[in-house]
């Protein structure tokens, strides 16, 4: 162990062999712990995220450590820059030039693309570790409740990136997921459990409008995100479902709302060349005057 760091700090500003040094160390399978030390001077994004697929896929599980290089990574890619109550994620994000948001994407894929190739029970204990792990005083934007819950979505919605490439039942998998999450907030676990149940089959959303979920309405922004997304619908058959399902949830006497990402989805299909002008009248019909008039303002910019 003290050899492997002495060599990986002489090698922190050369990834390429410190990727082969942290290759060749981890196939004697040491504890994750033994690693550790690394993330105190490691501040090579490369390095860190090699740290943590191996980690991740060829050692005993330890969530401690992956946190630890998590909060680094988020640390290194995403520098506060006054260091001060000022310097939340999000103000810290907009500050930050396009090369630097771009890296601090690509950071969160090469996370999630390796949080991708593992089961169920291990990709929910790391998420687990990382939900816990954020709303605690030692992550890096510790107290940013907003920038905690943009960074979880953000990597979830990544990893189910991922998971959509590969020949599976993601439904079932996203399913069990959900079940053996021990951490709150999982809201977003849940809503890409219901969005992927709708993307697979749009009829689903009826039933889980017929369901004895009374969390339901909380999630139908996956349901009409779902629709919107399937790829067994053309387009216009997309917004005749749609407008089907708000119809239907309304009798139902289900509160539902459209939030701006959903409707954003709405207003990009409406506008493009294969909607007719039926389809348009039906989205018009419904009892949406905030979604109507978003709709008219945008259509009118195209005609400008």
């Amino acid at each position: 162990s003290t050899q492997f760091h002495l060599l990986l700090r002489k090698l922190r500003k050369r990834p390429f062999l410190a990727r082969a040094v942290i290759g060749q160390y981890t196939r004697e399978n040491p504890p994750a712990s033994e690693l550790m030390l690394a993330t105190t001077y490691v501040n090579n994004k490369q390095i860190l995220l090699e740290l943590f697929r191996r980690a991740t896929l060829d050692l005993e599980l330890d969530p401690a450590f992956l946190t630890q290089v998590y909060n680094k990574l988020i640390y290194v890619t995403m520098t506060k820059q006054h260091n001060s109550n000022f310097d939340t994620f999000h103000n810290t994000f907009v500050e930050s030039s396009y090369t630097r948001r771009a890296e601090f994407h690509n950071t969160i894929r090469a996370l999630a693309q390796t949080l991708s190739l593992v089961d169920e029970q291990k990709l929910a204990t790391i998420l687990s570790a990382l939900i816990n792990f954020v709303q605690t005083d030692q992550f890096y934007y510790r107290g940013d409740t907003h920038g905690i819950n943009y960074l979880i979505r953000d990597i979830i919605k990544e990893i189910i990136r991922f998971k959509q490439r590969q020949d599976m039942d993601l439904v079932a998998f996203m399913k069990s997921v959900v079940k053996k999450v021990n951490a709150s907030p999982k809201s977003y676990l849940v809503y890409w459990y219901f969005k992927l149940l709708v993307l697979e089959n749009p009829r689903n959303a009826f039933k889980l409008i017929d369901s004895d979920n009374s969390e339901i309405g909380n999630y139908f922004p996956a349901l009409v995100s779902g629709i919107l997304n399937s790829a067994s619908l053309e387009s216009n058959a997309k917004v005749k479902v749609l407008v089907e399902l708000i119809n239907y949830a309304h009798e139902k006497g289900l509160v539902q709302h459209l939030n701006v990402k959903t409707a954003g989805e709405l207003i990009k299909l409406i506008k493009s060349k294969s909607i007719t002008a039926d389809t348009i009248d039906l989205v018009y019909s419904l009892d949406s005057k905030v979604l109507r008039t978003a709709i008219r303002l945008q259509l009118a910019k195209i005609k400008r």
